[in-house]
């Protein structure tokens, strides 16, 4: 079993990495009110800013080299805590999160206030914890991290489309996203090879059943092999993605496991009139919904279809996505 180290660390120099345009502009008011508080809690924070997802990898590659940080924290969204995974994880530098994006799911998962003079004092406090991170790699052998969600399909249609309207503010630009893909509504062909295979254990036995005849048995070794049609699968090291859309609602990143969340092909008409209960999470024993946990998975599919990790586009498939237990370290609320 990985061991998951948590508890305080002292945070004296912290790197704060802005992007000034995410949340429409709320990042530059978010990164004035955390360096407040850095400073009457004593926290030596040197703040740098990045306009694109290239220039937060290149300001933190020197920031890293050049000086001696107790911590990396970020003010802005998912997209770019994901660029900041790319160079620290597996590494046991502890990432600070201060919210101020579009979705944050990684900071909402891992119970990070949204208010950013509050996410400073948990910055500030040092309470580290450690946790899986999920890790994809094409043939080519490129490799990149994700800590929240990957998905591949209609959802990463979604994704793609909601970081193009910058006419809608916060979550809301999913919601539209989501409307608009219902409306243009388009499946594939999916061939998905599992390893260290986990059925979830709140399933139902009529729903296990289910899973058994349209899948087959788990073989010796926790292998199986999934190849239909599909609407999009997920493969979640947390619960949510999109603002708070519940798609792996057991996903835990302490087990390292991944939870893989399948909609169906036939999910389009029942799905839009069960589209709240997907919100909430209570979709698992839905029958157009396929869940497993893995420890690997291989996606394969019909056309190349890129997938999206924390909201950012990652690569194309075929790939490989798995768990890589404690590869991330964040600064979390003390329980």
């Amino acid at each position: 079993m990985p061991n998951y180290p948590i508890g305080f660390e002292p945070v004296g120099t912290v790197a704060l990495l802005t992007n000034p345009r995410s949340g429409r502009g709320s990042a530059r008011h978010a990164t004035e009110l955390a360096l407040e508080v850095f400073d009457k809690r004593g926290v030596n924070a040197i703040a740098f800013n990045a306009t694109s997802p290239e220039d937060t990898g290149r300001i933190l590659q020197r920031a890293l080299a050049d000086l001696d940080f107790d911590a990396i924290a970020v003010c802005g969204g998912d997209g770019m805590l994901n660029k900041v995974l790319q160079e620290t994880a597996n590494t046991g530098i502890p990432i600070g999160i201060v919210p101020a994006g579009s979705g944050n799911d990684t900071g909402r998962h891992l119970r990070i206030p949204f208010d950013p003079a509050a996410a400073a004092d948990v910055i500030a406090d040092g309470f580290v914890t450690t946790t899986d991170l999920g890790l994809i790699t094409n043939e080519a052998g490129q490799s990149m991290w994700f800590a929240s969600v990957l998905s591949c399909g209609q959802d990463a249609y979604w994704t793609a489309r909601a970081s193009e309207y910058n006419w809608v503010r916060g979550p809301s630009k999913f919601h539209v996203a989501i409307l608009e893909g219902l409306a243009r509504f388009q499946s594939h062909k999916f061939r998905i090879e599992l390893e260290g295979v986990h059925t979830l254990p709140h399933l139902s036995t009529e729903d296990r059943l289910r899973m058994e005849v349209r899948d087959g048995v788990v073989e010796e070794g926790g292998k199986l092999v999934l190849e239909r049609t599909m609407y999009f699968a997920s493969f979640g090291n947390t619960r949510s993605y999109g603002a708070g859309k519940i798609i792996c609602p057991q996903a835990d990143h302490h087990d390292g496991l991944l939870d893989l969340t399948i909609i169906e092909d036939e999910a389009i008409v029942p799905g839009i009139f069960q589209a709240p209960a997907f919100v909430r999470g209570d979709h698992a024993n839905i029958p157009w919904v396929t869940s497993y946990q893995c420890q690997r998975a291989t996606v394969f599919s019909d056309v190349d279809i890129p997938a999206h990790g924390d909201g950012e586009p990652m690569l194309v498939n075929p790939f490989t996505v798995e768990a890589v237990p404690a590869a991330g370290r964040f600064i979390v609320p003390a329980p």
